[in-house]
């Protein structure tokens, strides 16, 4: 399994409607065939002007990620571009068992 993690630091004056948009998402990733679920965490933080959350996907082989990425997350990241635009800023890495 590889983990492909979303980190979000969002604006606190957006998280009411952020909230549901990201369960919404989340939701939706996990219903694509590369991913086999997913965890949402949210980062502690004393930060009273944002909120990190971390996502954690199960993507189902390192080859299914690479299909995601070419078929289907310019569409996803999209999304919430052009719902929320510059109040949040993403990050994301790529974590491979150790073996």
């Amino acid at each position: 399994m590889i983990i492909y993690e979303v980190t979000l630091e969002v604006q606190n004056g957006i998280l009411e409607t952020y909230r549901p948009w990201l369960r919404h998402h989340i939701a939706e990733m996990v219903q694509l065939p590369y991913f086999d679920g997913a965890e949402a965490f949210v980062v502690e933080s004393s930060s009273i002007q944002t909120t990190t959350f971390t996502i954690q996907y199960q993507a189902k082989s390192r080859a299914e990620l690479d299909e995601y990425f070419e078929k289907d997350a310019a569409r996803m990241r999209q999304d919430g571009l052009n719902k929320f635009g510059d109040k949040f800023s993403s990050s994301r890495r790529i974590l491979s068992p150790l073996g």
